[in-house]
């Protein structure tokens, strides 16, 4: 009977120490996971820390190529554009009976010959380029019974073309060539150097008139313009006798 009780005695002392056993590896093994947790918690600065790292590499590189840009808008702004065009502008004034100046014109209204061969024309288009012009005006003797014709014609001439950015001088055209009135807008002014004219004498020095009317205007800009009021037999010129060694004359300078 003793031995029985001895024995199921150490049998209880063996299953609690057996229970205590497990108890201790539960309690070891719960404390082994808090500390692998502790430890993954203390290693998530860690990777914070890492992350800026990773980041910093994109932004050092863009560092290194964000100089490039500037050179493409170099290289832009170093590009050189060369256009050949065929297209030559020809100025044409074109007014009715009374001079004044017809607006609704259309590509087939005009015809232009070159040599006396057609050419094409591609467009046409209204231009308000200010006009600068120099008036050749007569006074030889050989304009003497057309003398009032003379003057009114180029007072007309003024009155219906001048626009106000437009500006002309007048030629007194005879033996001498004189320049009777600078360049101006007033066409008042105009009118009365036309007017103050007295009666015609002497001979047509029209193509000296010609070429120092076209070296005037050499350094005005726009368009520039010729008037010729003169019956147009030149005489005296001291330069050419003819208007077409005249004109290659000009364009030789």
């Amino acid at each position: 009977m003793m031995k029985f009780k001895e024995k199921s005695r150490r049998a209880q002392l063996l299953i609690i120490g057996a229970f205590f056993v497990t108890l201790t590896l539960l309690a070891a093994s719960s404390h082994s996971q808090s500390g692998r947790q502790k430890q993954t918690n203390s290693n998530t600065p860690a990777n914070t820390n890492t992350q800026p790292r990773q980041t910093s590499k994109p932004g050092s590189t863009a560092s290194q190529t964000s100089p490039q840009h500037p050179a493409d808008d170099t290289n832009d702004q170093d590009e050189v554009v060369k256009v050949t065009s065929n297209l030559v502008p020809v100025p044409a004034t074109v007014v009715d009976a009374r001079g004044v100046a017809i607006m609704n014109l259309r590509l087939e209204d005009f015809e232009l010959r070159v040599d006396g061969q057609p050419n094409p024309i591609t467009e046409i288009s209204r231009s308000e380029t200010p006009v600068r012009m120099a008036m050749l005006f007569d006074n030889s003797g050989s304009l003497n019974e057309s003398r009032d014709f003379e003057k009114r014609a180029a007072i007309r001439f003024f009155q219906n073309v001048m626009r106000p950015d437009d500006q002309a001088s007048v030629y007194s055209v005879a033996t001498t060539v004189e320049l009777a009135q600078p360049m101006t807008n007033n066409v008042r002014r105009l009118e009365q150097t036309i007017e103050s004219f007295g009666k015609p004498d002497g001979a047509t020095s029209l193509y000296d008139a010609i070429f120092e009317a076209l070296t005037y205007l050499k350094p005005y800009k726009g368009r520039r313009v010729v008037v010729i009021v003169s019956d147009g037999r030149d005489t005296t010129s001291r330069y050419e006798h003819d208007f077409e060694a005249t004109l290659n004359r000009l364009l030789s300078d």
